[in-house]
């Protein structure tokens, strides 16, 4: 194999030594800056159902903007279902 330089690197050396180069920096540039926080508060929303699951009876919001109320409508049920929501990101 031919050489490029009196060092010993080969043209396949310079080659994978210039992908691997291109390869780290579109790494670095698909990387998001800033990384995302970590959510220190969670606002729930847990949603009362009819035995079906197709009929919504009621609802209840609780730690409302991270603020610790909780608000209500409608009618409990055995049947639930919930999601949260960050409402407060921790400082770093």
């Amino acid at each position: 194999m031919e050489k490029l330089v009196s060092n010993g690197f080969t043209r396949r050396t310079a080659v994978l030594v210039t992908l691997l180069t291109v390869l780290a920096a579109g790494i670095v540039l698909a990387v998001p800056g800033t990384a995302l926080a970590a959510c220190c508060g969670w606002e729930i929303t847990t949603t009362y159902w009819n035995s079906t699951y197709t009929v919504v009876c009621g609802e209840c919001i609780t730690n409302i903007g991270c603020s610790g109320q909780t608000e209500c409508w409608g009618t409990t049920t055995s049947y639930t279902t919930r999601s949260r929501v960050c409402c407060e990101t921790c400082q770093m």
